[in-house]
């Protein structure tokens, strides 16, 4: 007989995505407000250290960014348990990376859902793992996901199968969602930059994700992508409706945000690290942009998940 899955339990990786916890926040919490017996979404940050147990009536979710740090020995092994179990897991975009690296794919037999761009190494990393180009994919040990927006599809597809069909549709209509699409849904194709503009947005864009804790001036960016300044600014109002600067600090303001969301970090380190100089800087600038200071946003975090963690400042 199979175990009622009665928690949603999240593996918060230190890079782990905002929008797709925030989203399987809002579905777990519509669905116990209109059915307490709905799962209810528990969340592990990584950055804790250790591991929580996990039950049998829980389905675990894990959740990395793009560049998720490699398991520890410790998390490869509590996986390989889970999997051989037959633990409902969840995995999206490069967790599937995460998990090909440390070996923990080679006996899945069923297509997983495989974002595109990630689709020539996971190939190389599991020649015989079948992928799909399925928004996401639900098996009844391992189900997958190509994230983003389609994680609430996913979280609403899998609200159906742990609770009802029923509560899933309120629970979409509450959350004012589209139509869910189905799990035969396929992702669209990648869209190739063509114009010589955009390939230069592109490479100013990459440059400021890779130097976030020294942000570089609009003068710098400009430089290293070949255009003037007043080049590189017609180009983003162009292709991104913004100036360099405000969507440089947009960026560093929404890694800080999820590094407040996923990790354990001070919130002074997590400022610095994004290119504040000063804690006041850091707090006055994200409560420009969300509305709210770094420390409320973790306070929230915290209250949320049931006061465990504790607040570093």
């Amino acid at each position: 007989m199979t175990t009622p899955i009665r928690h949603w339990q999240a593996w918060l990786w230190p890079d782990a995505r905002a929008l797709e916890l925030q989203l399987l926040e809002a579905v777990c919490a519509a669905a116990r407000s209109l059915d307490p017996q709905a799962p209810e979404l528990q969340l592990w940050p990584l950055a804790n250290g250790g591991l929580p147990s996990v039950a049998t009536d829980q389905r675990l979710w894990l959740l990395t960014g793009d560049n998720p740090p490699p398991l520890t020995a410790l998390q490869r092994d509590s996986l390989a348990q889970r999997l051989a179990s037959g633990q409902p897991l969840v995995v999206l975009h490069h967790g599937l990376l995460l998990l090909a690296n440390a070996g923990l794919l080679r006996q899945q037999q069923e297509p997983l859902a495989v974002e595109r761009s990630l689709a020539d190494s996971l190939a190389r990393l599991c020649p015989q793992l079948p992928q799909s180009r399925q928004l996401f994919t639900i098996h009844k040990g391992l189900s997958s996901g190509c994230g983003g927006l389609a994680t609430l599809d996913l979280a609403l597809a899998l609200l159906a199968r742990d609770r009802t069909d029923s509560l899933a549709d309120q629970v979409a209509a509450l959350l004012h969602a589209p139509l869910p699409r189905p799990t035969t849904s396929l992702q669209r194709p990648l869209i190739k930059v063509q114009s010589a503009g955009a390939r230069t947005v592109q490479e100013a864009v990459q440059l400021m994700r890779a130097n976030v804790e020294e942000p570089l001036s609009s003068d710098e960016l400009a430089g290293h992508v070949g255009v003037s300044r007043r080049q590189l600014e017609r180009l983003f109002k162009q292709h991104l409706q913004q100036v360099p600067g405000q969507y440089y600090l947009e960026l560093r303001l929404k890694r800080a945000q999820e590094m407040l969301l996923a990790s354990g970090t001070s919130i002074i380190q997590i400022g610095l690290s994004c290119g504040f100089s000063s804690a006041s800087h850091f707090s006055s600038a994200y409560r420009g942009f969300f509305g709210i200071t770094p420390r409320e946003e973790r306070a929230k975090r915290f209250s949320a998940a049931g006061g465990s963690g504790g607040e570093r400042g």
